[in-house]
């Protein structure tokens, strides 16, 4: 009988920082790959398409943590790249109208799932310039977020974020 697992979940202790650090190397790979591909066939496109679908994933996770996501939430994202989308320019990530719509186009084909497991896509796979541009895009925004200080916790009473300060007379 196996022992139960009482290591964390991988990626537990990960900072909004080496969350960005390891989308980079991400990032770097898809573009090392890229060259690799043969026009002609879908399925040699398929590392360049998971390396790149990977980064953005892990660009945004970066975003949300940063925005005071916890692992939790965004593990329960699973791998939906709209549901990221939406949540993080929700805590003010600000993505170009043509990186969304990309993203919810390869989101609706299923192109995560398939450049891992489909060796004859369904579905054309995307222009490798739409892949390189969101990915550019997203990691230019959250790299840009990530300079900026996250907003405070909200009150643990009443749940409002924003700080008001007073200035006291002194008589």
């Amino acid at each position: 009988m196996m022992e139960p697992c009482n290591d964390p979940y991988p990626g537990d202790h990960e900072t909004a920082q080496s969350l960005f650090a390891l989308a980079q190397h991400y990032d770097a790979a898809a573009l090392l790959v890229l060259p690799m591909r043969k026009k002609k066939n879908a399925a040699s496109w398929a590392p360049f398409r998971f390396l790149s679908l990977h980064a953005v994933e892990l660009y945004l996770n970066a975003a949300l943590l940063h925005r005071g996501q916890t692992v939790a939430d965004i593990r329960g994202l699973k791998h939906d790249l709209i549901a990221r989308t939406d949540f993080a320019e929700s805590k003010g990530l600000n993505l170009e109208a043509s990186t969304v719509k990309h993203l919810q186009q390869t989101n609706a084909k299923r192109a995560y799932v398939a450049s891992r497991y489909e060796a004859k896509p369904r579905f054309a796979p995307a222009c490798p310039a739409h892949f390189e541009e969101a990915l550019k895009d997203v990691a230019a925004k959250v790299k840009r977020m990530l300079t900026t200080p996250p907003p405070p916790p909200p009150c643990p009473h009443c749940g409002h974020t924003k700080l008001t300060t007073r200035v006291l007379e002194t008589a």
